[in-house]
């Protein structure tokens, strides 16, 4: 077995071993709103309030998590497109899924993973250790719920701390 094999086996197998921990409804709904907590709309909404809204300091912050979430998206956008990766479980009735049928890299993991780049400096020690947390559970939720594998995570949060640091550059 060469190491690809390894590694697309293994990506699977910690796959479904997550998905096992949230099969129980309990689990489950604790996973999708974690999940779902990574989603655009609410960052895009809080960043455009902040710009608008808020004190100098707070506006550059709601700037950049504007620009960061809608950088996310299209650099995942195009590198789904690109690597056509399918998703590792059935749809679950999940409209959106049917419009984004692509896992690598995770859209939530860049978005988050941007976020947290973004964020970092302007945070305490603390609120960063939160930020990880955060930025941990939604990934780990992702793959539990069988919508990315371990890989379209880990691809993701890589690339969304680079457009996070690119972000942080220009705005």
């Amino acid at each position: 077995m060469n190491l690809r094999s390894w590694l697309i086996g293994w990506d699977h197998r910690l796959g479904k071993q997550a998905a096992a921990m949230v099969r129980r409804p309990p689990g489950r709904w604790a996973a999708w709103i974690l999940a779902h907590s990574g989603d655009a709309q609410w960052w895009l909404v809080g960043g455009l309030g902040l710009w608008w809204l808020a004190n100098a300091e707070l506006a550059g912050t709601g700037k950049r998590l504007v620009a960061v979430t809608l950088a996310a998206g299209l650099v995942s956008a195009v590198l789904k497109r690109a690597f056509g990766r399918t998703r590792p479980g059935e749809s679950g009735g999940l409209l959106y899924l049917a419009f984004d049928r692509h896992s690598f890299p995770s859209g939530h993991a860049v978005r988050v993973g941007g976020i947290a780049a973004v964020l970092a400096s302007s945070m305490p020690w603390a609120g960063n250790v939160a930020m990880a947390v955060w930025l941990g559970g939604v990934c780990a939720s992702r793959v539990a719920l069988q919508v990315h594998y371990p890989s379209d995570v880990v691809g993701g949060v890589l690339v969304g701390l680079c457009v996070g640091a690119l972000v942080r550059c220009w705005c």
